[in-house]
């Protein structure tokens, strides 16, 4: 049987180690849990649940002391931040192929003095061009698609 211990609120109750837990997860996060914990309806107090939010205390792990909440949540937060780096990544290459679009489009304007030999530098620009801006816009295309914007 779980040992009990009287918390403030309604007179409920709470499993005793639910506290040491509160008391340890204050103690390491340097913060001050509210002095309610429980509400007079039995249910947790708004003021734990917006600790819990502002804190990012889990109340699996306080109430249960169940630590797959907490490595569900670990494992989300480190998946969203791969996702973060490869968009970056994405993001990068974007902004290079935009100047390397610039850079042809400055070539090709300073290139053309109407001899033969310019106007083959010019052709030749414009389909490099043509193909840079089509992989950038795909590279647009891809990162619209999957952050939907």
């Amino acid at each position: 049987m779980v040992e009990q211990s009287p918390i403030s609120g309604a007179g409920e109750v709470l499993p005793k180690d639910a506290l040491e837990r509160l008391a340890l997860f204050a103690e390491w996060t340097d913060t001050t849990p509210p002095a309610q914990i429980i509400a007079p309806d039995g249910a947790f107090s708004a003021d734990l649940l917006a600790y819990a939010v502002d804190a990012g205390l889990s109340l699996d792990w306080l109430t249960l002391g169940d630590e797959r909440g907490l490595v569900c949540q670990s494992y989300r937060i480190a998946s969203e931040a791969r996702e973060m780096t490869a968009w970056r990544t994405d993001l990068s290459d974007v902004a290079h192929q935009a100047q390397m679009l610039h850079g042809l489009a400055d070539a090709l304007v300073s290139v053309n003095d109407g001899t033969k030999r310019s106007a083959d530098m010019v052709c030749a620009l414009g389909v490099s061009i043509f193909e840079k801006a089509q992989a950038l816009a795909l590279a647009l295309e891809r990162t619209n698609d999957e952050f939907g914007a």
